[in-house]
């Protein structure tokens, strides 16, 4: 019987892609990454409840959501049965860890129809079974429909608190959009908040967030806010409607992630955070949008062939005050033609549109829970989400809606962050315990890397990265079969940036002593790297990477960065990298 590695890690939810009307549907399996060192990569098994599992989906090492936990997507599951998913972490010798525990996700709605026939003397019954998917209607106000021109018409559903809103469409952007819109109308200053909790990446740029539009119309003006696979955050307008869309970069993230959108006459703000409470200003835009407009939650696939699926909560809509109009009349102007002694007299009117305030001071706002805080800020009433600090990464901040803030103690062996890229960290009694990595490199001193060009480069919207580095080679390297990650921290060890190139991104020579990115898969790889090549002479091994994308935004504003490389358990970083700014170009030594 071949060893295993150990099973230190939970199955945590399902998120499920059913189109209307389809036979089949899809299920993204979210897990917390095993902490054991070593692990290269997870299979994902499914079974029919009750069966045999079947032949695992290979998901290798998939880029963590900003929770830090990993997802795969199991595609082509029968709407009919009822099925098990379970995840197992794998190292590069091949050696397997036991199947996590199992979720169980039961068949969609079924029916039962019966068929009787009657003799004089025998009755027989005959039972089928059919499974349906009825719809799931949005409850009042919502309504829902596709905005532009879209490839495949979109749905939405509302369970519990949580938006399932599939749409495609080629973008929200230039002079016309094509979008699934989930709206409710709104009169008046107001604001939305959601956070986004995940959306389907069918390009980088496909998008969820929370919008105010003036109509439904293609080429509305329209801000909103929204959260992508591959560039973070952004805050988007059309200030005429059938005119260009202009943007401005939040924080370079990825869902899950709040936004919030707030409208003061004709005064857009757009706002983003990490917790529902601590927000941070993306920009500002003035709007010239009529008093009665639609707010709501916009989806895209930016890609007009397939259907992106987001999952959007914590949905919240404030505002809604009649505006009241006010009509001057200028008094009338007299002109003089001398020549024809002809007197023409013009009268103008000037039409005011006021929005009224909703409030005054705080006390004239609505009362919340324990949770949520309520101000009156500029006349507007605002709903924020109380802040729970943490204590320590293994005793995150809660907040129950009777009594308030508290602690919950993550159970022992979850993973946390060490601070440092190659030493893994779990819970032990509420501590994060620093655990050595496997094989010959478990020496913290053998992980160094000599960089030998490091460069961030503005390009447009995004950051350009170059860098040039070589370390000793203590554990074999091979990419083909491990995959590589290209890291970036803070002074202080946060995760600034980090690209998970997988196996089967690479390709190497016969000797196998040069590892190539390959140029067609790169463009589907998630953090924007465009080369990496990775040469070895089994002693030394010498690494140059690219790169584009807006990721990079955050540590092109750091004075000390570390850089880390992993492949397998070949794990390598240098810490504080001492960089200097200019205009557009971040250097690091």
């Amino acid at each position: 019987m071949r060893p295993r590695l150990p099973v230190l890690w939970m199955l945590l939810c399902l998120t499920l892609s059913v189109p209307a009307e389809a036979a089949v549907f899809s299920a993204r399996v979210h897990w917390a990454p095993s902490p054991t060192a070593g692990v290269t990569g997870y299979r994902v098994y499914t079974r029919a409840v009750g069966g045999v599992w079947g032949a695992p989906i290979d998901a290798g090492l998939p880029t963590p959501a900003g929770d830090g936990t990993l997802s795969a997507i199991v595609t082509n599951l029968d709407v009919t049965v009822a099925y098990g998913f379970a995840v197992a972490a794998y190292n590069t010798g091949g050696i397997e860890s036991a199947t996590s525990n199992e979720i169980t996700l039961a068949a969609l709605v079924t029916t039962t129809t019966t068929a009787t026939t009657s003799t004089t003397t025998t009755t027989t019954s005959a039972t089928s079974t059919t499974t349906t998917r009825p719809p799931i209607p949005l409850s009042s106000p919502w309504l829902h429909q596709d905005i532009g021109s879209v490839g495949l018409p979109g749905t939405a559903g509302l369970a519990g608190a949580t938006f399932t809103i599939a749409a495609s469409g080629a973008d929200i952007w230039d002079t016309a959009d094509a979008f699934h819109f989930v709206y409710q109308p709104l009169t008046g200053n107001g604001e939305i908040t959601a956070r986004v909790g995940s959306v389907q990446n069918t390009d980088l740029w496909a998008k969820a967030g929370v919008m105010i539009r003036e109509t439904l119309a293609a080429g509305s003006r329209h801000a909103l806010v929204v959260v992508t696979p591959g560039h973070g955050t952004d805050f988007e307008r059309r200030i005429a409607t059938g005119g260009v869309t202009t943007h401005t970069f939040g924080p370079v993230v990825a869902a899950p992630y709040w936004v919030r959108l707030v409208r003061q006459g004709n005064s857009f703000s757009a706002y983003a955070s990490a917790n529902g409470t601590a927000w941070t200003l993306i920009g500002s835009d003035t709007i010239a949008m009529a008093a009665s407009v639609y707010v709501g939650l916009p989806v895209t696939a930016h890609n007009n062939a397939v259907l992106t699926t987001a999952t959007l909560d914590g949905v919240a809509v404030s505002g809604g005050v009649a505006p009241t109009t006010t009509t001057t009349t200028r008094p009338p102007t007299t002109t003089t033609t001398i020549a024809g002694s002809t007197t023409t007299t013009i009268v103008g009117v000037t039409t005011t549109t006021t929005l009224p305030a909703e409030c005054a001071v705080d006390d004239d706002c609505p009362a919340s829970d324990a949770c949520h805080m309520v101000h009156c800020r500029t006349g507007a009433c605002v709903t924020e989400a109380v802040e729970c600090p943490d204590d320590g990464s293994c005793r995150p901040g809660v907040c129950d809606p009777a009594q308030g803030c508290g602690i919950q103690q993550r159970p022992d062996g979850s993973a946390c962050d060490a601070g440092d890229p190659c030493v893994s960290g779990a819970c032990s009694s509420g501590v994060c315990v620093l655990e050595q990595t496997a094989g010959p490199s478990r020496a913290r001193d053998s992980h160094f890397l000599s960089v030998n060009r490091f460069v961030l480069r503005s390009a447009g919207r995004s950051r350009r990265m170059v860098t040039g580095a070589s370390f000793s080679l203590t554990d074999a390297v091979d990419p083909t079969a491990s995959g590589g990650t290209i890291e970036l921290r803070s002074a202080t060890g946060v995760v600034l940036y980090r690209a998970t190139l997988p196996a089967g991104a690479f390709h190497a020579n016969k000797r196998r002593t040069t590892f190539k990115l390959i140029p067609k898969v790169a463009r589907t790889v998630s953090g924007g790297v465009t080369k990496l090549l990775l040469r070895s002479d089994g002693h030394i091994a010498d690494v140059v990477a690219s790169g584009i994308t807006p990721d990079l935004e955050l540590a092109a504003a750091q004075r000390v960065l570390t850089l880390g490389l992993r492949f397998g358990e070949a794990c390598v970083r240098a810490p504080d990298l001492s960089c200097s700014q200019n205009p557009n170009v971040t250097t690091c030594r």
